[in-house]
């Protein structure tokens, strides 16, 4: 099967659909023939290098300085004159114009067999509206619905449709879209892939709590520091280590010399070995106020550490099993959060290994293999309907 994942650029730093984008198509390559369309590209080479099996094409260069002089100027207006496909609000609205609007038609004309995947709002919404009827046609979208305001939210309801499937992340995601969407589209969960993780598991015997994230209101960093002053007062012993950087640096700073509790939370920057790091710890926290998949759940369930989460809207109820393989407190309630920290550190080693165990299990069902194969099942099935 030829399949086409959309996105509105691959040239640039990115984030983390981007990364499972990236992932996604190398390991579907070995497989099948993947190409990653990129509908902008204002740079030689992407910031984040391909696997050789698959292919990049770019529906625009916005480069004009390469161009003779008549075709940069048609180039530029083109490039000046707002998009009409997209709406107003779509998030990478400035990504578009007149001159990816005309691309992404001709594109999309061109395109008779295979599937077509938009991994974007705005590309959801090309893949709906200009897609081949013979083509298998499929949106992705890694937020809430509930984040989708305006010109944006008022296209997905009325264009979306048109699509044979839409997949989101979380169980959660997928009511909030059936209650607004026709119920004859077929809307699928589909969990990003955690990369496999080969280090060492975790001991459970360090005095040790992590957390990871960017360092950002939306994470809630400033309510496990609030938490932890009731822990530390049962617990001096123990500390938690905070990797990532951001703009609530210095705000956390302030907050744990306030709080008194210098040497037992710790800013530690942003590390690339997170996982490595994880595993030197015994309970892993994710106090984010809202949390779209939660990755990072995961990959700390990979490393045999049990997981302890506010229950943020959507991700962490969709991951985490209560009571089997972590817990989830109920949102906002910083002391339930610090209790139930206090609860795991005192199950001790061998009650923590129980839940670390299980989460193992849990992370193994969302490896990149696993989630590739029910992609090219979903293709497959929505292929095999359009030939009956």
């Amino acid at each position: 099967m030829k399949i086409y994942f959309l996105m509105h650029t691959v040239f640039g730093p990115g984030g983390g659909v981007l990364t499972v984008v990236r992932n996604l198509a190398a390991d579907l390559a070995s497989r099948h023939e993947v190409e990653i369309v990129s509908a902008v590209r204002f740079r030689e080479e992407p910031v984040h290098p391909f696997p050789d099996n698959v292919k990049i094409r770019s529906l625009v260069d916005t480069r004009t300085g390469r161009l003779p002089r008549r075709e940069r100027k048609e180039l530029e207006e083109a490039l000046s004159a707002p998009s009409t496909l997209m709406p107003s609000n779509e998030p990478h609205r400035r990504t578009y114009s007149q001159a990816t609007d005309r691309a992404l038609r001709e594109f999309m004309d061109s395109v008779t067999d295979g599937a077509l995947v938009g991994m974007q709002p705005g590309m959801n919404l090309a893949v709906a509206r200009l897609g081949r009827p013979e083509v298998v046609k499929v949106g992705e979208d890694h937020r809430p619905f509930e984040i989708r305001h305006g010109d944006l939210r008022e296209a997905m309801i009325r264009e979306l449709p048109r699509l044979d499937a839409f997949v989101v992340l979380t169980e959660d995601d997928a009511r909030q879209y059936r209650e607004v969407l026709d119920p004859g589209l077929r809307i699928e969960v589909m969990p990003n892939a955690t990369p496999a993780y080969t280090g060492r598991l975790s001991t459970l015997e360090n005095k040790v709590v992590t957390a990871g994230g960017h360092l950002r209101p939306k994470k809630g960093f400033d309510r496990l520091v609030e938490a932890w002053a009731l822990v530390a007062e049962q617990y001096p012993d123990w500390e938690v280590r905070i990797f990532g950087s951001g703009p609530q640096e210095a705000a956390l700073e302030r907050q744990i010399d306030e709080l008194g509790l210098g040497g037992k939370v710790r800013l530690m920057g942003y590390s690339t070995r997170l996982r490595e790091e994880v595993a030197e710890s015994s309970v892993f926290v994710c106090s984010s106020r809202i949390e779209g998949y939660g990755m990072v759940l995961v990959e700390a369930m990979s490393c045999g550490v049990p997981v302890v989460s506010f229950d943020a809207p959507s991700g962490p109820a969709s991951i985490i099993h209560h009571g089997v393989d972590g817990y989830l407190v109920p949102n906002h309630d910083i002391p339930a959060l610090a209790r139930q920290i206090i609860e795991v550190i005192e199950m001790g080693p061998d009650g923590r290994r129980r839940l670390a165990e299980a989460g193992l299990k849990n992370a193994a069902e969302r490896t990149q293999p696993a989630i590739s194969a029910r992609w090219e099942q979903l293709l497959t099935e929505l292929q095999e309907a359009k030939r009956t």
